[in-house]
Parts: C-alpha cells; sequence; structure tokens
C-alpha cells in the first residue's frame, strides 16, 4: 500500500466515523416533537451546496482521478498534519453531538424539552461545530492535497456560517431569553475569548 493510498484510507475511516457518530443523535432528535421552527427555504437549499463542498468533492477526490489538476503537490508531511487535523474536526463533531444529544438539530427549530446547552466545548464556545466544520474544511484540503478541495470547502463552510448562525442565535435567544444573553457574553462564537466581568 502507498503512502498516497493509507493517507486516503485513513481520511476515509475518519469520514465514516463523523458520520456514524451522528446519525444516532439525528435519529433520537427525530423522535422528539418540535417546539419552534424556523426553517427557511433558503436555509434548505443551502445545504446542497455546503453538502457538495465539505462532503461529496473531497469523495470524489479519493475514489476518481476527476480531480486531480488541483492537486497541490505538497510533501507527505504536511498531509499527514492536515490529517491529523481533519482527526480533530472529527473529534469535535463527535463531541458536540454527545454533549448536544437530542438538542442537535440540522435545522433551525427548538424542540420539546430543548435545553441551552454550556457543558463541554460549549463552555468554551458558543458555536463549537462551527469551528469543528471550518477545521474540517482546512484540514480536509490539505491531507488530500487538492486546491479545489481546500476552496470549496473553505467556501462551504462560509456559507453555512455567514447564513446561519446570526439566526440560531436570535432562536436560541428567543427561547433561553436572558440565560442566553449572559452565555453569550461569557463565551465567543467560534474561538474562546476572556470572560467579560459582569
Amino acid at each position: 500500500m502507498t503512502s498516497d493510498t493509507a493517507l486516503n484510507t485513513a481520511y476515509i475511516v475518519l469520514y465514516l466515523l463523523a458520520a456514524a457518530t451522528r446519525a444516532p443523535y439525528a435519529r433520537a432528535a427525530r423522535a422528539l416533537p418540535v417546539r419552534a421552527d424556523r426553517r427557511r427555504r433558503a436555509e434548505t437549499l443551502l445545504l446542497i451546496p455546503v453538502s457538495l463542498g465539505l462532503m461529496l468533492l473531497p469523495l470524489v477526490e479519493v475514489f476518481s482521478p476527476w480531480l486531480d489538476r488541483f492537486e497541490m503537490g505538497l510533501p507527505m508531511w504536511a498531509r499527514v498534519l492536515g490529517l491529523v487535523g481533519f482527526a480533530g474536526a472529527v473529534a469535535t463533531h463527535g463531541w458536540t453531538h454527545k454533549e448536544l444529544a437530542t438538542n442537535w438539530s440540522p435545522v433551525l427549530e427548538i424542540r420539546e424539552d430543548h435545553c441551552l446547552i454550556t457543558t463541554g466545548p460549549y463552555r468554551l464556545v458558543r458555536h463549537p461545530m462551527y469551528a469543528g466544520f471550518l477545521l474540517w474544511a482546512w484540514s480536509q484540503g490539505f491531507a488530500l492535497s487538492n486546491w479545489l478541495i481546500l476552496a470549496a470547502g473553505v467556501a462551504s463552510f462560509a456559507l453555512m456560517y455567514l447564513a446561519r448562525v446570526r439566526h440560531e442565535e436570535a432562536l436560541l435567544h428567543e427561547a433561553f431569553g436572558a440565560e442566553y444573553d449572559s452565555y453569550v457574553r461569557r463565551t465567543g462564537r467560534l474561538f474562546p475569548t476572556r470572560r467579560k466581568s459582569p
């Protein structure tokens, strides 16, 4: 097995691990009644380019030669570093799902018995799943040594983040009021921030 094949295989194993981690939480969340639904048609349409850039194009790169002309020619150590970053992104993905449990939803909605999660990675930042996807986008581009994968991943992340985070925060403010406002004051959106004094 060549080092390129080994690296691609490790990438696929991590990719499948991320998908398997999310599946049980998605099933459990779907079983709960929805209390507040703020889904927008644009949000549903947004999932198409985001899925293409972050999820589907990398698989095309791994399983076919179609995207070879976008090869970066990175040395193996840089690709391994990208794979380590990708493993960190997958770990963050799993950790956030574990903390959210049935509070997770792929769309803007609040379910029955929804509570504000401020533990685990949410103790440090309000949107650790987005932070994980930012790391995912960058690191898979380097792990696969492909300019198109890197650019599409970063663009997909930016599209998802800019289109959704403001609406998510408005929904959480509506659902949790002062408790959420207090949480906002002591956390950053994507990166930890210095706690502000009361």
